[in-house]
């Protein structure tokens, strides 16, 4: 099967037209001796006399074409373009020398003036078939994509069972991104030549660059029904295995492809994506060497570079959070992050923190002794070890502070992925409680001890689950469980959507009052929408929506809630990143809290980080 090459494909195809002789020009009024010269193959006698003609009559457009014709036979192709150039200045109106100083240009390697040629020959005889492909695949050779996809799609306006124009229409929208249409006209071209394999391997890889695994799976199970297990199928499975988080079934796939063919960049890509994922660095590193060296100019493997070593380049980000709500507690946290990488398997971190909390007087929120003001204080240094591709750990240890009070701060988490579809977090953090003013007058501290799991059977579901249970300094302990499945329903070129549900419960033991909220038992059932909005390859939103119902032990029954969190991403990978995030949170409830009526709750936040 052709390989799908845009600049060559269209150099050889315009390169190979032949020059076809003008309407304009023919034996009768050629120059005596001129024809009987082309009659015995004496070209270059024959385009003296015709010069020499010239020279004193140069307002002979047939001639000048007829000259063109015999430079384009000894393969002078700038010669042939300056005739043809000659021809056409002296016909101005004269479309079909423009098609054939644009076909001559083309030959020559000019595609850019080439274009300009074309264009003026349909502003003169109008749009036919003919000439909308010629500009269309001008427009495609030069990198002009929008006038690509106008042409073509004026061509199947004309010709609406041109597939091999329906094809280049699919590659080209493709190409400049437009791929919700490109993956349409690929299940319309294949609705239309179902045998095609050459459309079945494109279509897959429009779905993976939709990050649309599913249906990249489901076309690669057609595809095999079809075709069998072909080397494209093998490709084009680990590419979309290595892109969906499954580098374990990927790299398993790529091991005998990749003894076969080393040098194959397309085989190197997908290794080097399934190594990232699948934490293993160091020759995730060298695999891209060997993407670069091959491609070093192509802008995915500039992409790819971007997607192996940013995490790896040392950073620095500054933050700040603000919370408040209707009971009146305000909340503003500022923080400073400092990461750098040691390998790719070693890093240190250093985070300081600083947290003001504000409570009015008299809400059993604010300072034991009746202030409304209270501060808390925290530095500590990190380590991070992976171990292996599928463990992983970190240490942190520090001091906080929180009003006059500083104790010795310090966190653990081990990171367990023992396969492709389930990853394990298990952590300690010991901390103060820095959840409202009283609850910092009274330096309280809490030791959270949590276990996270994340399972992804396949790409379409996701099951995120958490269990906690938290030790207090006031005698106080806390459980919590939560499970939110969901499913992935929309995969386009500027949308992904999750649709699921979530379980939230947790209690305590004991309700001492310290400023915390405690009760026996908590419970909340939603249902949630994810989206995330893709501005470009580094830039994007993303909305969680919640809707659903809530109790504690105040309310007789389940009351509405709902909440909104948004976040958007600026430079992902760029040297420069800035996250900005909002949040609201409605609770019913069966009473009045501090404030009156349902309680409600405003988080806004921005981080900003520089890489080196």
């Amino acid at each position: 099967m052709a390989q799908v090459s845009r600049p060559g494909m269209l150099r050889a195809l315009l390169a190979g037209l032949c020059l076809a002789a003008s309407a304009t020009a023919g034996a009768a009024g050629l120059p005596a001796g001129g024809l009987q010269a082309e009659m015995a193959s004496r070209w270059n006698d024959a385009i003296r006399i015709y010069h020499d003609a010239l020279a004193v009559d140069p307002a002979q457009p047939g001639l000048w074409a007829r000259v063109a014709d015999i430079e384009a036979r000894l393969g002078r192709k700038e010669a042939a373009v300056a005739a043809l150039e000659q021809a056409a200045r002296h016909a101005p109106q004269e479309a079909g020398l423009q098609v054939r100083l644009s076909q001559a240009l083309a030959a020559d390697g000019r595609p850019t003036e080439a274009l300009a040629a074309i264009n003026r020959a349909i502003e003169l005889a109008g749009e036919n078939a003919d000439l909308l492909r010629a500009r269309a695949q001008l427009a495609t050779w030069v990198g002009d994509y929008p006038l690509a996809f106008d042409s073509y799609r004026r061509l199947l306006e004309l010709v609406p069972a041109d597939d091999a124009a329906r094809l280049d229409l699919a590659r080209v929208a493709s190409w400049m991104g437009r791929t919700d249409f490109a993956s349409r006209t690929y299940e319309e071209l294949r609705t239309r030549q179902p045998e095609r394999e050459e459309v079945w391997v494109e279509s897959i890889r429009v779905e993976q660059w939709r990050g649309n695994a599913a249906a990249a799976l489901a076309l690669l199970d057609g595809y095999r029904e079809r075709f069998g297990t072909t080397a494209h199928y093998t490709q084009e499975r680990a590419r979309t295995l290595a892109s969906a988080n499954r580098p374990r079934a990927a790299l398993a796939l790529l091991e005998q492809p990749l003894r076969a063919e080393p040098d194959n960049a397309h085989l190197r890509f997908s290794e080097t994506v399934a190594l990232t994922n699948g934490n293993r660095l160091r020759e995730a590193l060298r695999s891209l060497d060997q993407v670069t060296a091959q491609q070093p100019d192509a802008a995915e493997t500039r992409s790819l570079t971007r997607f192996v070593t940013t995490r790896l380049r040392p950073a620095l980000t500054a933050g700040t959070d603000f919370t408040s709500d209707t009971d009146d507690l305000d909340a503003l946290r500022s923080y400073l992050d400092a990461d750098y990488s040691l390998d790719p398997d070693r890093s240190v971190a250093l985070h300081l923190e600083r947290d003001l909390l504000r409570a009015p007087r008299g809400s059993g929120l604010e300072r034991i002794d009746g202030r409304r003001k209270a501060r808390h204080e925290e530095v500590w240094l990190g380590y991070r070890q992976r171990f292996t591709p599928g463990l992983a750990g970190t240490l942190r240890a520090g001091g906080a502070q929180a009003e006059e009070r500083d104790i010795f701060s310090y966190g653990a988490e081990l990171e367990f992925d023992p396969g492709d579809t389930l990853a394990l977090r298990l952590s300690r953090d010991y901390d103060f409680y820095a959840i409202s003013p009283r609850a910092l007058s009274l330096g309280i501290r809490r030791a959270d001890n949590r276990l996270r799991a994340s399972w992804n059977p396949d790409p379409q579901y996701f099951v995120d689950a958490e269990a906690s249970y938290a030790t207090f300094s006031d005698d106080n302990d806390r459980w919590e469980v939560a499970l939110a499945p969901r499913r992935a329903v929309l995969r386009t070129q500027r949308l992904n959507l999750d649709l699921g549900v979530s379980a939230w419960l947790f209690g305590f033991s004991d309700q001492p009052g310290h400023g915390y909220y405690d009760p026996d038992l908590y419970q909340r059932y939603v249902t949630t929408a994810h989206g995330y909005w893709k501005l470009s390859d580094d830039d994007g939103i993303s909305v969680v929506l919640a809707l659903g119902g809530h109790k504690d032990d105040s309310m007789g029954g389940f009351r509405f809630s709902g909440d909104v969190v948004t976040e958007g991403t600026f430079g992902l990978y760029d040297d420069w990143m800035l996250k900005v995030r909002a949040a609201f949170l409605h609770n019913g409830r069966s009473q009045a809290g501090t404030g009156g009526g349902d309680y409600e709750a405003w988080w806004v936040g921005a981080s900003l980080t520089r890489r080196f």
